[in-house]
């Protein structure tokens, strides 16, 4: 057996020092401590690298930088996959003649724009380890966001119009409408699905959708609309509603996760999230084809969603399995009660930390409640009844969509906490678009609003899908398995009780700041700032600020127990 002297020739003791720890994760010195004699093949010679302290202490030769650049470590079996690298090595001087060794592997050549997005597509060809039952569900995913976002950005002109509502009236039937999302989130949606699996609460709930929008229907044909009895019936059939969204919601989360395998969880709810935008464009889209003219009725919009959510029952029924695909989350069933599951998951220190995280996100989700609160009687009441509400509506997952496709893969290189608190701000300063002069942007209000509209729903948008994917993702991260549901549900739930501020304060901020006949005083330009709508914008996207600047100040603590690099581990 042959050996070098480490005394001699010194050029090579480092170069494969910093080989063999920058490979091994740094075994070399406790190799080192132990005085043991490492073999590492090159060109058939075995070098004994026991010396290799004393030896780069009396090293003269120093190695060049061509030599530094050619050397490669080569490893003897090349069916371990490991690739070569390229090393150079840094030495410091630390406690008199004990030199420490460090690997600074050569920086690979950067990579451009387009070289990105082939890599991000690529990525989604793990999906094909995602199970048919995992397409089903997006196949409803896609028939319930249409019907879903059909009805919500209508919803608050058609209980004034068909209803009869007043502008305050219609606030608070919107706030208890997320009031009684909330509470299903809290108490029901979580505990359920998790009991009785994806497909059964899924089914129930999209049933119990399909009859409350029928009874809905049935009111407005029969010419109750306006009385008590419509009233209601409206009420009963919106509770119902939103128990259903609720449950759905949280089904769709576990879905993703558990229909999925460690790789491909990423692509999963990349594409999860990308349906859902499709959906909620065709059912924004459907509104101005349906109800060009706002004053007219919206009952065509209540038969859409009726018949959308019956559509959403046969890729349910053809899912026959929700076994989970990945080994380690085959567990034996718990039959544990629904207050058992509760107090178990609020008892978690980790639950709490998520809730704080959804919560400080609320003023700026509370963006999206004002789409379908605020802004449908904003558009209305300035432009007039012709605005193209559903165009403007149909922006926001337009961009979603493009974004996730064009623009995602170049926000993945960012820190993720980096992505939650930079897109958190750009959506908060989306409504303050909107308090800009409209004479900067049209001659006349409408050509005014119109762009101020269309350049705020794009910041919107853009926001929106740097930190929302992740937001979610990381929800299911920090979740156990056998309480993903619960941890969704509960930390949720946040949002939707948002509902009912938002909701009771919609009516009158409207009515204070954007009530009919709004336009014409704008038109005039003898409207005071503090009285127009756009000082209502202002003092919104404000509020909404403060939620990303606090979690900045909070990520040690808030996101201590997320896995490390997440997206990184996710999509490896």
């Amino acid at each position: 057996m042959t050996f070098c002297d480490p005394l001699r020739d010194t050029s090579v003791l480092p170069r494969l020092a910093g080989q063999v720890d920058g490979r091994k994760g740094g075994i070399l010195r406790p190799l080192l401590a132990r005085g043991c004699t490492l073999g590492a093949v090159r060109g058939g010679t075995k070098i004994s690298v026991a010396n290799i302290g004393l030896a780069t202490q009396k090293g003269k030769r120093q190695t060049t930088k061509q030599e530094k650049q050619e050397y490669t470590w080569r490893d003897k079996k090349q069916k371990n996959g490991l690739k070569e690298k390229t090393a150079k090595e840094i030495w410091r001087k630390k406690k008199g003649a004990e030199r420490h060794m460090e690997t600074v592997e050569t920086k690979p050549k950067a990579k451009g724009a387009w070289a990105h997005i082939r890599e991000y597509f690529a990525n989604f060809k793990v999906l094909k380890e995602c199970p048919p039952r995992y397409w089903g569900v997006q196949a409803i995913n896609l028939l319930h966001c249409f019907a879903y976002f059909a009805f919500l950005n209508i919803a608050t002109m058609f209980l004034g119009v068909d209803m009869g509502l007043s502008h305050e009236n219609v606030g608070y039937f919107y706030g208890a409408f997320g009031v009684v999302s909330g509470v299903c989130l809290i108490f029901v949606s979580g505990p359920v699905t998790d009991r009785f699996g994806v497909r059964v609460s899924m089914g129930i709930s999209i049933i119990g959708k399909v009859l409350s929008g029928l009874a809905i229907i049935g009111v407005l044909m029969s010419g109750m609309g306006k009385s008590l009895v419509g009233l209601c019936i409206l009420a009963l059939s919106l509770i119902v509603m939103g128990i259903g969204n609720a449950v759905v919601k949280t089904g769709f989360q576990v879905a993703n996760r558990r229909f999925s395998t460690k790789r491909s969880e990423a692509a999963a709810f990349n594409v999860w999230y990308l349906v859902m935008n499709v959906g909620a464009a065709l059912g924004a889209y459907s509104i101005d084809k349906l109800v060009p003219d706002k004053s007219m009725s919206f009952l065509p919009i209540i038969v859409l969603y009726a018949i959308v959510n019956l559509l959403a029952l046969v890729p349910l029924f053809l899912m026959r399995s929700e076994a989970p695909v990945r080994a380690e989350d085959v567990k034996k069933k718990e039959e544990e009660s629904f207050v058992e599951i509760f107090i178990s998951v609020i008892k978690e220190v980790k639950f709490w930390k998520l809730t704080t995280l959804v919560t400080l996100y609320v003023p700026v989700q509370m963006a999206f409640i004002y789409i379908s609160a605020i802004s449908p009687d904003y558009w209305k009441n300035v432009m007039g009844n012709k605005a193209p509400q559903g165009m403007f509506q149909a922006i926001n997952p337009i961009i979603i969509f493009t974004g996730l496709i064009l623009i995602i893969p170049l926000l993945e290189k960012m820190n993720i906490v980096t992505m939650l608190v930079v897109g958190a701000i750009v959506s908060s300063c989306s409504m303050m678009v909107l308090s800009l002069p409209w004479q900067w942007f049209g001659a006349t209000v409408y050509q005014g609003v119109y762009w101020l509209t269309i350049i705020s729903m794009a910041v919107l948008a853009f926001g929106e899908l740097t930190w929302s994917p992740k937001l979610n993702q990381i929800t299911a991260q920090m979740a156990p398995e056998n309480r993903i549901a619960s941890y969704l549900g509960i930390s949720s739930s946040t949002f939707f009780l948002a509902k009912m501020a938002a909701g009771a304060l919609s009516g009158h901020m409207i009515e204070r700041w954007c009530p009919e006949g709004i336009g014409e005083k704008m038109a005039s330009g003898n409207l005071a700032f503090a009285d127009s709508p756009g000082f209502m914008w202002l003092i919104l996207g404000l509020m909404a600020l403060s939620g990303p600047i606090i979690t900045f100040f909070l990520r040690g603590w808030l996101f201590s127990d997320l896995r490390k690099k997440p997206q990184e581990e996710a999509a490896s």
